[in-house]
């Protein structure tokens, strides 16, 4: 039986250069359901990672829990890496933000959601026309 291959998927509203690689690496050395690429700081730190690398909570919606509270909290940068099999949780046809469905996933199967930090390159989230027209400004 074939393994799954890995689907990299990247927000529009994000523009980095950031090493890809490292995000891919992390993914297919643990393969787990989804590998997130995190940032250390920013201006929305709400993913709670644990030592082990696992996702404990995506924007407290869980809150910290005494199970898995987590150790650090971070940036999610926009990007991952997940595996095709992830696909079946989604409703066919429903629009919804992947935020939901990787919490569910965390609840339902502990450690299926990882992450790794990546501090390395610029990263700029463009989406509001105020933080495109800033970034546009600078690089000009």
């Amino acid at each position: 039986m074939d393994e799954d291959e890995a689907i990299l998927c990247y927000n529009g509203d994000v523009m980095t250069d950031l090493p890809l690689w490292r995000l891919l690496e992390s993914h297919e050395q643990k393969r787990p359901e989804v590998t997130l690429a995190l940032r250390s700081s920013g201006s929305l730190l709400n993913v709670n990672i644990n030592e082990a690398g696992e996702i404990c909570d995506l924007r407290n919606i869980l809150g910290h829990t005494l199970e898995n509270p987590g150790v650090r909290t971070c940036l999610f940068a926009g990007i991952y890496a997940v595996e095709t099999s992830i696909l079946q949780f989604f409703e066919a046809g429903k629009i919804e933000s992947i935020v939901p469905a990787f919490v569910r996933k965390i609840v339902e199967k502990p450690g299926s959601i990882r992450g790794i930090v990546i501090d390395e390159g610029e990263w700029h989230d463009i989406g509001s026309i105020d933080a495109y027209e800033t970034l546009k400004a600078t690089l000009s």
